[in-house]
Order: structure tokens, then C-alpha cells, then sequence
């Protein structure tokens, strides 16, 4: 948790400047900047991983708090976040939720922002619940999630929902000048900044990914089970010691998507999709690969496909 402040989390958690995650999403930053005088109590910034939804968040907060230009977000008293990732538990969610309580340092409105909030467990989420139903004056939630499905119905219904889309080419090409990468780059990383930047900050990282995407690629496409299980063995080792085992998982799952996008095999893809799909459950990502190699075996064997 980082009271009164957003830590690292403005500057982007790969290293990159988040005012990079704001090209694009215009329908959405003007509607907000639009109501930003006299918000609601309650935010839900949903879409897909790594497109700029908290870049998006951080600009609302900063006008809600009627923030100069040259002001740091970092400095100012009323903004608290909290990052679900690594602090979903009942107790850490009460902490931050106590701040509320307390008077705004400027007099004004405090914004409390949850980034990652999808990955709060059941208790955490009860608690949040409590003050999103019977917010306090002056108090903004503002919640980020990838997967807002995944949070009661209870308190979406509570929150003004904002769906952020996937960047178009041109807006990624903007993405890819503006923070000096190469234009070559853009296609891969699907409608996704975030991922672009990553990419740049840690070339090495991307690299690793990309030779593992290719590993199992080639293992699935010659529909070998035993091929398959080695490589995805080989990535499961490599992110061991990462700290997001989950985020890794989704961006393995990315480069298979796109390698497979204009593939003539649609079961594949449904494959890929399906694995995507276990992310959110206690089914680990691999079987899903694992799964749909075996099945292409069993209909190769049967003169299917």
C-alpha cells in the first residue's frame, strides 16, 4: 500500500512515463474531464491488460484534485492507492479504507484508487464494498481491473463503468514514436502500450518471451503433446522467480495469439482463447495448451484435420 502518494506507480512500473498510455482512449478522457467539478463516488476502469487504463485513471485523479500541470501526483495528500496485486488481504484492504476517514489535507475531495482491484479475495472485496455502497462526502473510488467480471455485481453496480478498447494502429504508431521505438514493433504488441514499453525498458525480457512463444509454437503445430509439455516445462521454469508467474502467462498467451491470429486451423485459436480463460481460475494456463494439443493429436489420428 502507498498512502498519500502513488509511489512508482506513475512513473510506470516498467520505468516508462504513463502520459505515454494516454494517446488514445479520447471519448473517455474527455467524458471524464467533463465531470471531473463533480464526480461520482465510484469509477470502474475496465479493458484488457497493458492499454493505459491507469495512465487514464491517474489524469482523472489529478483533475478531480484540481492538480496544476507541474505538480507531481506523487505529492499530493489526498491521493491513496493501493495495488491488489500484492496486498489483496481483508486487513491491508481496512487499512487503506481507515484513510478515508481521515480530513483532506487541501479541504477538498480525496480520490482512492485500487489499481489491480480484480485481485482482491472475497474479504477484501466485502470490506471496499461498505464504503463504495455508502461513500463518505468528498471521497472518489476509482477501481482498475482487467477482468471486471471477476468483481461482485454488487459493486460494479455501484461504479460509473468506463470500457477502455484496445489502441488502433495509428494510436499505437504514436505510442511507438513517441517514446522512440521502432515502428516495427507495433504490430506485435496488439492495440497494447503498455506492452510496447515494457518491451523497450527490458529487451532482454521480451526476447526471452519471444524465443519461449516460439518453442511452443513449433511443438503445437507439429501437434506433439510430448514436444509441447518440454517447452511449456521450459517457460514454467523461467518465470519461477519472476513475482507475477500470472502476468507472464498472459503475455506468453499474447505471442501465441498473434502468432496464430491468420492461422487457417481455428482450433488452435479457440485453444489459446480457452487458455486464456484459466487465467481467472485455479486451472493452471498450460493445461489449456497441453489440452488442445492433445485433442489435435486425437483428430489428426482420426483423418480429422
Amino acid at each position: 500500500m502507498i498512502p498519500g502518494g502513488v509511489g512508482n506507480l506513475y512513473r510506470g512500473r516498467y520505468g516508462g512515463d504513463m502520459s505515454l498510455a494516454l494517446i488514445g482512449h479520447g471519448s473517455i478522457r474527455s467524458r471524464l474531464l467533463q465531470v471531473a467539478a463533480s464526480p461520482a463516488a465510484a469509477y470502474g476502469f475496465f479493458g484488457p491488460e497493458h492499454i493505459g487504463k491507469r495512465g487514464v485513471a491517474n489524469e482523472f485523479a489529478r483533475a478531480v484534485l484540481g492538480m496544476s500541470e507541474d505538480m507531481p501526483l506523487t505529492a499530493h495528500p489526498d491521493l491513496v492507492v493501493f495495488d491488489a496485486r500484492g496486498e489483496s488481504g481483508v486487513e491491508e484492504v481496512k487499512q487503506f479504507l481507515a484513510q478515508a476517514h481521515q480530513t483532506a489535507a487541501y479541504g477538498g475531495r480525496r480520490v482512492f484508487m485500487i489499481d489491480h482491484a480484480d485481485e482482491l479475495n472475497a474479504a477484501g472485496t466485502n470490506a471496499l464494498l461498505k464504503d463504495v455502497e455508502e461513500p463518505r462526502s468528498g471521497i472518489v473510488f476509482l477501481l482498475i481491473a482487467s477482468r471486471p467480471e471477476a468483481l461482485p455485481a454488487t459493486l460494479r453496480s455501484r461504479m460509473v463503468p468506463l470500457w477502455h478498447g484496445l489502441l488502433q494502429e495509428q494510436e499505437m504508431q504514436a505510442v511507438a514514436s513517441k517514446c522512440g521505438a521502432p515502428q516495427s514493433w507495433v504490430s506485435a504488441m496488439l492495440g497494447r502500450p503498455g506492452l510496447l514499453m515494457r518491451r523497450q525498458a527490458d529487451p532482454a525480457w521480451w526476447e526471452r518471451c519471444v524465443s519461449h512463444a516460439a518453442a511452443v509454437d513449433s511443438a503445437m503445430r507439429r501437434g506433439d503433446s510430448g514436444l509441447v509439455i518440454a517447452a511449456v516445462d521450459d517457460w514454467q521454469k523461467s518465470i519461477e522467480k519472476t513475482g507475477e508467474p500470472q502476468q507472464e502467462w498472459r503475455i506468453l498467451l499474447l505471442l501465441l495469439m498473434e502468432r496464430w491470429r491468420f492461422a487457417p486451423d481455428a482450433r488452435l485459436g479457440e485453444g489459446l482463447v480457452a487458455s486464456w480463460r484459466y487465467l481467472e481460475t485455479a486451472i493452471p494456463a498450460r493445461f489449456g495448451i497441453e489440452l488442445m494439443t492433445s485433442e489435435r493429436q486425437i483428430f489428426q489420428k482420426r483423418g480429422i484435420l
